[in-house]
């Protein structure tokens, strides 16, 4: 009786094969034998000239007569037989020429083969990169010389098999592994040559995820819109045996199926406002099996709250606060408290101090009264007809209280001196930036630590416009400015030495003049004289 391994082999290399056959009697069955390294198996058909038949001979003779490795026929009730060690006196040699006669009834029928190489002496694997190569050994020359081709099946987990056709002489294969490739798998190397083929021998192999593989899918992006996410990803490389996603949203543990494995886009409705939620794609083949590699991502949903919240300072003690409504909260009536919170410095986790809260249904507040240059914490609460709350919030800082008793004076003709007075606990940090702007509209600035900057070299006449603003780490105030009379004497003694002996004489000939005129006594207008 075959052995049904034997069978199982020719079954998955899908071989069969067939020997030369010569009939006795041209009534005879043909014989169908397979033919392996060490062993033979013949099958016939009881029909013809043997159709009747019960028991039936078999031999097999070796061409050559100097090596009969089966002695005496074996008796066969069945309608195969099988010549190995087993039931030969002697093993059978690869590459040898042999006769195989089935007798029954006295009626003969041969079939003349050559018996398989021998099997591969040694197999083994390894994977670099993302290339998986097989390499093997010969057996000695003489048990390979009827060898044609080396036939190499690599088995993957997932992808099934792939199946090289080798020409003899060569003693590797490459196979380039994608994702769908991941996993435990076999080679199977088989010598073909004589009459059939050999005895597979097989090595195992295990590839693995790494940097050079390439991804199957990548590029994973999520967007909710009032509750409504949308997944979308990018096929980057091929697989035979893909042919569509599966998306999963947890927790919610909801499941999408694509359309097919070109469809690379899924939507879920209903998801919570800020909520945490985990998308997957899972390449599967026509089963549902994971072919591959699947890709997840994560997200936060977020909250229906205001869009485009902007808080600026508008000077020192006063805010303003705009925004624009959610896209998802447009058709509802809506009332807003905006909450201010003053920090205790300047960093954003000791905001405990003071609150302000009020209520509106403009897109806009303002809030003055605040204190200057201190940091706030603006939230906008949007309070919706089902008394859900969402806020959005923004840090503000108020502006530097401006500088004060700004003055500016001339000192000689060609020198102003400009001063001003700041609060004593924010001046050793203050720089105040000075401007100013004279008759011919160019306008100069510098900056300075000090409370007091003097121009020099001055030429304008008539008015200087001067303005001073405070900085106080990064955050400058509004300028305070004012406009002043340059009122300064020539320097020229002769000058104001004739105004000072001209205005007497410039009287006294008034008088003069008014005593001709009005016929009046000179000691009547000026007396004493």
């Amino acid at each position: 009786m075959a052995s049904c391994w034997l069978y199982f082999v020719c079954a998955v290399f899908g071989v069969v094969v067939g020997a030369s056959v010569y009939d006795t009697e041209e009534d005879l069955p043909p014989l169908e034998v397979y033919v392996f390294s060490y062993n033979v198996i013949v099958r016939w058909a009881r029909e013809g000239a043997w159709d009747n038949i019960t028991e039936f001979d078999v031999s097999l003779a070796s061409d050559s007569g100097e090596y009969e490795p089966c002695e005496e026929p074996i008796s066969c009730e069945a309608l195969e037989c099988e010549f190995n060690s087993n039931v030969c006196d002697k093993p059978l040699n690869p590459c040898s020429n042999a006769t195989i006669s089935v007798t029954g009834n006295n009626e003969t029928s041969l079939s003349e083969i050559m018996t398989a190489p021998a099997p591969k002496d040694k197999v083994g694997t390894k994977i670099i990169d993302s290339t998986l190569f097989v390499l093997w050994a010969e057996s000695s020359s003489s048990d390979t010389l009827c060898l044609n081709y080396t036939e190499v099946s690599a088995v993957f987990p997932n992808s099934g098999t792939i199946t090289e056709k080798i020409p003899s002489g060569v003693d590797r294969v490459l196979f380039p592994l994608s994702q769908c490739d991941l996993g435990a798998g076999e080679v199977r190397v088989t010598s073909f040559g004589g009459s059939g083929m050999s005895e597979p021998e097989r090595a195992n192999f295990t590839f693995e995820d790494t940097g050079f593989v390439t991804p199957l899918v990548g590029f994973l992006e999520l967007n909710v819109t009032c509750g409504i996410l949308e997944v979308t990803w990018e096929l980057i490389d091929t697989c035979p045996y893909l042919a569509w996603y599966r998306v999963t949203l947890m927790p919610a543990q909801s499941t999408v199926i694509t359309i097919d494995y070109n469809d690379t886009s899924a939507f879920f409705e209903g998801l919570e406002p800020g909520s945490y939620y985990e998308v997957c794609v899972q390449p599967v083949d026509a089963s549902s099996n994971n072919l591959a590699k699947g890709i997840c991502s994560n997200m936060t949903t977020p909250e229906p709250a205001v869009e485009d919240l902007i808080v600026e300072p508008v000077n020192h003690e006063t805010i303003q606060a705009s925004w624009s409504p959610n896209e998802c909260n447009m058709s509802q009536p809506l009332l807003y408290d905006v909450e201010i919170t003053t920090c205790l410095n300047f960093t954003n986790e000791t905001c405990t101090g003071k609150t302000f809260v009020n209520s509106t249904t403009e897109l806009n507040y303002t809030r003055t009264g605040l204190e200057p240059y201190t940091l706030y914490h603006v939230c906008v609460i949007t309070i919706n007809t089902d008394d859900t709350l969402y806020q959005a919030c923004e840090y503000v800082t108020t502006l530097p209280k401006a500088p004060y008793d700004l003055q500016a004076y001339s000192e000689d003709a060609s020198t102003i001196r400009i001063t001003w007075n700041y609060l004593d606990n924010l001046a050793q940090m203050a720089m105040y930036d000075v401007s100013w702007k004279s008759d011919d509209e160019i306008v100069f600035s510098d900056n300075t630590t000090l409370q007091e900057y003097v121009i020099e070299s001055y030429n304008g006449t008539g008015s200087i416009h001067v303005c001073v603003t405070v900085t106080l780490d990064e955050t400058e105030s509004i300028p305070e400015c004012n406009e002043f009379q340059l009122l300064y004497l020539e320097d020229d003694f002769g000058l104001i030495l004739g105004l000072i002996l001209g205005i007497p004489l410039i009287l006294l000939a008034i008088g003069l003049v008014l005593a001709f005129v009005f016929k009046v006594n000179v000691r009547d207008v000026f007396p004493g004289m």
